[in-house]
């Protein structure tokens, strides 16, 4: 199931690879 998540922080360090991670799932 694809759900948008929103990344609050993303620009931040961890925030970046979490974003990274999550679209590397297959979210949008």
């Amino acid at each position: 199931m694809r759900l948008p998540i929103l990344v609050t922080g993303a620009a931040g360090f961890i925030g970046y690879h979490v974003a990274a991670r999550l679209l590397a799932q297959g979210h949008q």
